[in-house]
């Protein structure tokens, strides 16, 4: 995802105001008020908003209250009651009580060799804890078409250091083995057919666009799918799979929902998934969208309905290439992603899962010129949307980068153990962990919470607007942590709502 990132350097300033089609309206919960007037900051007061809040509001707190790493992890809620099946737009357990997913993913077994990372550094129970301890409940694991067909032996000391008794496994007994540990300590897993080549994905020249190459042929995809779906249908915790990643143009074609033509990924969508709940009827069916799982318009007109009710979720990714430049403010932002998905929610038609988002470790580098950040995290709390960030990963896995080198967009540092950049990152994903909506789920902090923060503290918005937006921007919080801004006295009034559904009250 790094590759389409890097491009925005160059664009990232320009303005070009993108109107979209979505009624505000359609969409809001009791919690929240839309108000146009709170977001039409110019572009040209955005680079100078956040001081001007740290000088009109921050300093109100004085000094930084010490705050370590481990004394803000927080899990996300209690256990699963497995397995699970959605209801409405929401996945929900067998009890009938929302499971919120809230999850990281954790690369590698779909580049290179197939070795998810980090097997150098630490054991996979290792790992396993960390992220359980962190707040996610589930983990994404891509995989390649590759990596299942050739199931070929590892025997690199490179990716495998730390864990010698998995040397000469192959490819698939390592996926054992890390799934194996994921369950022990209770997180779910949902495994994601990254690509077809083992290779670091994702562009348009890549020739992986589709489902299907010309090395890997739609029957080599099913054949794949198939025997996950065989080898992980006694483990309860595997609870879904994703057929595809970010179908896109390719030199094989270009995708289309719903034509009955060989391009059809609606169609194939539609096969697929019945034939993987003839193995396993209690996997969710993940199918993504369309254009880098950008575009699910499709789904107004022609849903995917499978064999076995209650088991399709639809996945989108979101990254700031997606918005920039023709996205400038929160509005914007909800048109497109309302047009694009989000009306899928707001019918109740079905789970959403943003199975990719995210940004540089620090949180804010090459993103704080630009809204994005903080509009959508905002508009991931308001609506408690599910979710997955794209990524664990301390360090590459040979596909984008050499083996060993930092990320520097993962939520683990090098050492695949402490969180990267003091926590900034996994500080902002922790604030969006716990549901606050849905079956089962009482919303302690809209009955007794309120932002009251005024347009006059110079961010230009106002109430949750401009908490959302201050809170996910470092510089704004003048480098507070999460916690002890929100602990702060001015703050904790001023921001009161928006702290409590961050888990800071």
């Amino acid at each position: 995802m790094f590759f389409r990132i890097v491009a925005l350097i160059f664009v990232v300033d320009a303005v070009n105001v993108h109107s979209g089609n979505a009624a505000i309206g359609d969409f809001q919960d009791e919690g929240f008020k839309f108000l146009a007037s709170e977001d039409e900051c110019s572009s040209a007061e955005g680079g100078k908003e956040c001081a001007s809040c740290a000088l009109s509001a921050l300093q109100l707190h004085g000094k930084q209250q010490s705050s370590s790493v481990v004394s803000q992890l927080h899990h996300a809620g209690a256990s699963p009651n497995l397995p699970l099946h959605t209801q409405g737009r929401y996945i929900v357990g067998k009890d009938g009580k929302r499971v919120k997913l809230a999850c990281v993913n954790w690369s590698g077994a779909n580049e290179g060799k197939g070795v998810p990372g980090g097997l150098h550094a630490r054991k996979p129970e290792d790992i396993a804890r960390t992220l359980k301890k962190m707040g996610f409940n589930c983990v994404r694991l891509p995989w390649s078409v590759e990596m299942v067909e050739t199931n070929s032996r590892v025997w690199s000391e490179n990716l495998l250091g730390a864990n010698r008794e998995l040397k000469g496994k192959t490819t698939l007994e390592i996926l054992d083995a890390v799934i194996g540990a994921l369950a022990r300590v209770g997180l779910m897993v949902i495994l994601d057919n990254h690509s077809s080549d083992s290779i670091w994905c994702c562009k348009i020249t890549d020739g992986n666009g589709m489902w299907y190459n010309d090395k890997w042929p739609e029957s080599k995809w099913i054949d794949a799918h198939e025997k996950l779906a065989r080898r992980y249908r006694r483990q309860p915790w595997v609870v879904g799979t994703e057929l595809r990643n970010e179908l896109r143009t390719s030199n094989n074609g270009i995708p289309v929902w719903g034509s009955g033509s060989a391009v059809d990924w609606h169609a194939a969508a539609t096969r697929l998934g019945n034939i993987v709940l003839k193995y396993n009827p209690h996997l969710l069916i993940i199918v993504g969208g369309l254009d880098f799982n950008k575009d699910l318009s499709g789904v107004a007109s022609l849903p995917v309905r499978l064999n076995v009710p209650n088991r399709v979720v639809y996945a989108a990714h979101d990254y700031i290439d997606f918005h920039v430049p023709q996205t400038t403010n929160y509005k914007q932002l909800f048109d497109s992603l309302h047009s694009r998905w989000g009306y899928i929610l707001a019918a109740n038609i079905a789970p959403v899962w943003i199975s990719e988002f995210g940004t540089f470790a620090d949180g804010h580098h090459m993103v704080s010129k630009h809204p994005w950040w903080g509009d959508f995290m905002r508009y991931m709390a308001r609506y408690d949307v599910d979710w997955s960030v794209w990524r664990a990963d301390g360090t590459e896995m040979g596909g984008r980068k050499p083996v060993g080198k930092p990320t520097n967009f993962g939520v683990l540092a090098l050492d695949w153990k402490s969180p990267a950049e003091q926590g900034e990152l996994l500080y902002a994903l922790q604030t969006i962990q716990k549901p606050h909506l849905g079956p089962g789920v009482y919303d302690h902090c809209k009955r007794h919470h309120a932002d009251s923060w005024k347009p006059s503290w110079s961010i230009f918005r106002s109430s949750a607007a401009a908490c959302g937006r201050c809170l996910y921007s470092k510089t704004c919080r003048n480098n507070l942590t999460f916690k002890s801004w929100c602990a702060s006295s001015s703050m904790s009034r001023a921001c009161g709502f928006t702290c409590c559904r961050a888990g800071f009250k």
